[in-house]
């Protein structure tokens, strides 16, 4: 008896629409991986140099991001917090306090990830020191891109502002202050209380990412298999 590849219009359709999204999906889950390990690798020979200064960095900040950097000294502004939103530690939901630093009045200031606090502590955060000390920390880089729902900034009237992606430009104009356009992760001892582990790569490492990856091209092929099999009609 013979058969025929003889395909029909719903499942072709249907074929020509899954099969390159789960490609996609296969590639993206790649490109994450890739992502994750160049990151590693940063991490890994950063921690093997010199920390940069404000100078070097600002020379091609996203060359250097996750290098150490140390700050000179300079001051906290008061009563200037900004809450960025939609942070976790050890399963407790709340925000990163970032507070603008000031090396020279005449210098654009530098916004300091001085870490994590609780959600129902937002009313009461701990002040920042008020000497004039340097900052020693991890750079990391703003993300004006980063998809969110809303507005970005809840409330412009409110204090402290709670925001849901660091976006200079915007924060200077609500602020009325110039920022540098680089952010810096805290890691010297500044007595506030606040949690300073600064978890760089997420719970999903490059080999999660390569897992997934598999198993979307995984799917792709299994659905080529069905559509030749669904398709076959006896002669």
């Amino acid at each position: 008896m013979k058969y025929r590849f003889k395909p029909t219009l719903i499942p072709t359709l249907a074929f020509l629409f899954f099969l390159p999204l789960l490609l996609c999906l296969g590639f993206w889950q790649l490109d994450r991986a890739e992502q994750k390990t160049d990151i590693l690798f940063t991490l890994k020979q950063s921690q093997s140099e010199q920390a940069l200064s404000l100078e070097e960095t600002l020379q091609d900040p996203k060359a250097v991001q996750y290098f150490g950097i140390e700050l000179p000294p300079g001051k906290f502004q008061p009563d200037s917090d900004i809450l960025l939103m939609h942070k976790s530690y050890n399963q407790q939901h709340g925000y990163h306090v970032l507070t603008p630093f000031e090396i020279s009045p005449d210098q654009p200031k530098i916004l300091v990830n001085r870490g994590f606090i609780k959600k129902d502590s937002k009313l009461n955060i701990p002040p920042s020191p008020i000497q004039t000390l340097p900052v020693y920390g991890i750079i990391d880089l703003p993300r004006p891109e980063l998809f969110i729902l809303g507005d970005n900034i809840i409330n412009p009237e409110q204090k402290p502002l709670e925001i849901q992606r660091v976006d200079v430009t915007q924060l200077s104009e609500i602020t009325q202050d110039e920022y540098y356009p680089v952010v810096v992760l805290a890691n010297n001892e500044l007595n506030d209380g606040l949690v300073r582990d600064w978890q760089i790569i997420t719970t999903m490492p490059p080999e999660k990412h390569i897992g997934y990856a598999v198993q979307w091209f995984a799917l792709a092929l299994c659905l080529m298999v069905i559509y030749i099999v669904v398709n076959i009609k006896k002669g």
